[in-house]
């Protein structure tokens, strides 16, 4: 296991209508610099790793702490076989793809393709 920081990255920046989306991201260590930060959630979501979501916004849009539902997402624990008694922050790493027909559209929450 090679360490990644928490991040969220796309496959690229522009896509086309109903086009398949690809989110790689990691929750990265509990001890990570981001975490002690002002960017950071509270402790509670933090660490709560089987709770967490990958989601899709408006462009430019302020998830305002959970308030604001995505467009569409995808439950970690929901897609992924993961042990909600496993805390381990290296059992978060991994991508998933915003699409109709992949791997991951029966656990999507939202409609594909995306209705905005």
């Amino acid at each position: 296991y090679v360490y990644q920081h928490p991040h969220l990255t796309l496959n690229k920046q522009v896509y086309n209508e109903n086009e398949a989306i690809t989110i790689s991201f990691s929750v990265g260590s509990p001890n990570d610099p981001f975490y002690k930060s002002s960017l950071a959630p509270t402790q509670e979501v933090d660490f709560n790793y089987p709770e967490w979501t990958v989601g899709l916004f408006m462009r430019d849009a302020d998830p305002q702490g959970g308030k604001l539902k995505p467009i569409v997402s995808i439950k970690l624990c929901g897609q992924y076989e993961c042990d909600p008694g496993i805390v381990s922050y290296s059992a978060y790493s991994s991508s998933v793809t915003f699409d109709d027909d992949g791997d991951f559209a029966d656990a999507m929450y939202g409609k594909w393709p995306l209705l905005v």
